[in-house]
């Protein structure tokens, strides 16, 4: 069958005349196995068993490879019987086979049919062997040192699972019974005194035993084998020197200590004490040290280049140094030969002697051109010990210096940014008309002529802390009364804020102190005449932390992008720089608070125009009305309905992108802090629960009247809504 796959004939195809008489042959020789006669039962009949054996026998050849069992039963006088149990046959691969890898597939069916009959059988086997007549397989067996490829790899741990390698033995090919499982036997031929039935003679006891020969040893060229490359770390032993660089900081000590040594070789060596050296070192033994230490350097690292420079051999081509041209010069250093030996630049600077980078010595060498040099940057420490050394990266070498710096550590230390503070409750105050809590600043100056004459003014910046409106007006000058009138003109047209914000200016100031004094005055004439007005509150930043008022300072920026976009640098009269203002409060109250969405269905964005006027822009109603909607009831009921519809979209749309912090995200930890953790722990969280209070008690107030502002309290949330509008 596998012989007409192999010549690839289709299923409608007739066969060629060689193999039908092939088939014809072998199904002539099929009727002499009608006389083959096997006993089922391979129970012995005696009592006087001993040891019970499992022998399981491997072979292959070209044509396929099997493997045989056998059970043998050992008695009290010497006598063996041996019992056929299973065999399994197999025919070679297609795909081309080696004789060695096909002696192991039947290795592996031999350890399979172990196991097999070990399950399925109850006799209890005392011993277990293995035969196979391929010393290559019992060599790969054997060996646990050799690393094989996946294909032998796989197998051989395969046969260690269900088999140890001192049970496996070797069996000669005529004396293997697996071997007529692997190239086929003649029908005619099976009987049973055959050994496929009865086993080798050397199991019945009538030979002796195969004695097993030396295994041959593996060749490391046995394609088999997987080629190895050796992966380790060498490691240099560490002497007296090299403990001395580890333990000093310095160089020079180093080198001091070195040449030290060599004095004392020198002095020893020397009978004559008159003339041996006790005083301080001298310059020439100062050399000699450092020379020595250099040398001990390059020998360590670049120790096959610096052989080869000694020998007159040229370095390696795959050397890290070939590009360099090393040569060795005078001294016994190993220089860069490079390729501006003709520069007019010292000898040290055009032939500077090589340092390996890995070497404790040369980092010590660049902590101190780093010290001596007042702290360098690590760019200029490369560029100063270049003047001397080259040292391959060493960029690297310099950035770890600079960075192990302590001093300079200290001096390039950036402070932590503290979190970023949670928003003030007058950023988050809900159902308030606009301008209760209102941020002011200026900007400016700003040139305007008045007949022949160029005179400087002021923009006044008034905008809500919660709804972002904008109102816009003109100081004359920067003094206290010029603010307190623009502040009169603000209050008159927008009402009067709780509370004032804004940064330590000199009028701001000011103009608190006066306006303190005049509201006290104001409040003691209205007193008298059943009037109450309620003074406004008035907070200053901190001194120089311009960061508290982002929220006005971001509006005094938007003020004066569309100041030049609309003006320019025109030179401008009070009448048209007032109307320009009026013109850019417009533009900013008709920005957009929201994304704009493309869905057509969706609202349209919310605007600060939407809570001052009811509609995005100046120039379009909200709505079409009739006759019959603009009686007073009607009227009142639609601004309420526009003031509630800005504020419950002002707080699902707009107050949650108020939650994410823009700067500070890295938090400091508290152990930094000088206040305790528990103080912190005790402040009170925004409560947004008391913004649905409000609107529960807007509606109710709503539906029953229009109430006005009493004499004696401060307008509630349903008041400052109700006269914003009337």
């Amino acid at each position: 069958m596998q012989d007409i796959w192999r010549r690839k004939f289709d299923w409608d195809d007739e066969l060629s005349q060689d193999l039908i008489d092939r088939w014809i042959r072998w199904t002539e020789t099929l009727p002499s196995l009608s006389k083959l006669v096997l006993e089922r039962c391979i129970s012995p009949r005696r009592n006087d068993l001993t040891t019970t054996e499992l022998h399981v026998f491997g072979d292959a050849s070209e044509m396929g490879f099997g493997a045989v069992a056998f059970v043998r039963f050992l008695f009290s006088d010497g006598t063996a019987s041996v019992k056929f149990i299973i065999s399994k046959a197999r025919v070679a691969p297609l795909k081309f086979l080696t004789i060695p890898r096909l002696e192991l597939n039947a290795a592996v069916l031999a350890a399979r049919l172990s196991v097999q009959v070990s399950i399925e059988h109850d006799l209890v086997f005392d011993q277990t062997f293995y035969w196979t007549d391929s010393t290559t397989v019992l060599s790969w067996i054997n060996s646990r040192n050799c690393r094989f490829n996946n294909y032998v790899g796989n197998r051989v741990g395969e046969i260690f699972e269900s088999s140890a390698p001192d049970q496996w033995n070797y069996v000669p090919s005529a004396s293997n019974p697996a071997d007529d499982a692997s190239r086929g036997l003649d029908p005619s031929e099976f009987t049973i005194d055959h050994r496929w039935f009865s086993g080798p003679p050397f199991l019945r006891g009538l030979e002796e035993w195969p004695k097993l020969q030396p295994l041959p040893v593996i060749d490391e060229r046995d394609p088999e084998i997987r080629e190895t490359t050796w992966v380790g770390l060498v490691h240099r032993e560490i002497d007296e020197i090299d403990l001395l660089i580890q333990r000093k900081s310095r160089p020079q000590i180093i080198i001091n200590t070195v040449a030290y040594l060599f004095r004392f070789i020198r002095n020893v060596r020397q009978r004559n004490r008159d003339k041996r050296a006790t005083s301080g070192l001298s310059a020439d033994e100062l050399q000699i040290g450092k020379s020595f230490i250099l040398r001990r350097m390059q020998s360590n690292v670049y120790h096959q280049e610096v052989s080869d420079l000694r020998a007159d051999r040229q370095i390696d081509k795959n050397s890290k140094l070939i590009k360099l041209a090393p040569y060795l010069d005078h001294r016994g250093y190993m220089c860069v030969g490079g390729r501006i030996g003709k520069a007019p630049l010292p000898i040290d600077t055009r032939h500077p002697i090589i340092l390996p980078r890995s070497e404790r010595m040369t980092e010590l060498i660049f902590f101190t051109l780093h010290r001596n040099r007042g702290h360098l940057s690590a760019s200029e420490l490369h560029h100063e010990a270049r003047l001397q050394y080259w040292i391959p990266k060493g960029r690297i070498t310099a950035l770890r210096v600079h960075h192990l710096c302590y001093p300079c550590k200290k001096l390039s230390a950036k402070g932590t940014t503290p979190i970023m503070a949670a928003l003030p409750a007058s950023r988050l105050k809900v159902g308030y008309p606009p301008f209760t809590h209102t941020g002011v600043d200026y900007f400016g100056p700003i040139q305007v002529n008045i007949f022949r004459r160029t005179i400087k003014r002021w923009g006044c910046l008034f905008t809500c802390l919660t709804s972002r409106c904008v109102h816009l007006d003109m100081a004359y000058s920067l003094d206290t009364s010029s603010f307190i009138s623009a502040l009169d003109r603000f209050q008159n047209r927008r009402g009067v804020p709780a509370s004032y914000h804004s940064d330590n200016g000199t009028n701001f100031v000011g103009a608190e102190r006066e306006l303190a004094a005049c509201l006290e005055n104001l409040n003691q004439h209205a007193i008298l005449r059943h009037l109450g007005r309620q003074p406004s509150k008035w907070v200053f930043n901190p001194p120089a932390a311009p960061h508290f008022g982002g929220s006005w300072e971001r509006m005094v920026r938007a003020a004066k992008i569309a100041f030049r976009s609309v003006l320019g640098n025109q030179r401008l009269t009070d009448e048209i720089l007032l109307t320009a203002l009026t013109l850019i409060e417009n533009i900013l109250n008709s920005r957009k608070l929201t994304p704009v969405s493309e869905d057509p269905n969706d609202p349209e964005c919310l605007t600060p125009n939407h809570l001052l006027l009811g509609r995005a822009t100046p120039n379009l109603p909200p709505d079409v009305f009739t006759e019959d909607d603009l009686s007073a009831k009607e009227r009142w009921r639609i601004a309420q309905a526009v003031i509630e519809q800005f504020w419950r979209r002002w707080m699902k749309e707009i107050l949650p992108s108020l939650t994410e912090r823009e700067n500070g995200i890295k938090s400091v930890p508290t152990s930094r802090w000088e206040i305790s953790s528990s103080s912190l722990t005790q402040q009170p969280p925004v409560e947004f629960g008391l913004l649905e209070g409000l609107f529960k008690r807007f509606l109710e107030t709503m539906e029953s009247f229009v109430p006005r502002p009493s004499r004696q309290r401060e307008p509630n949330v349903t008041d400052r809504l109700t006269y914003c509008f009337f």
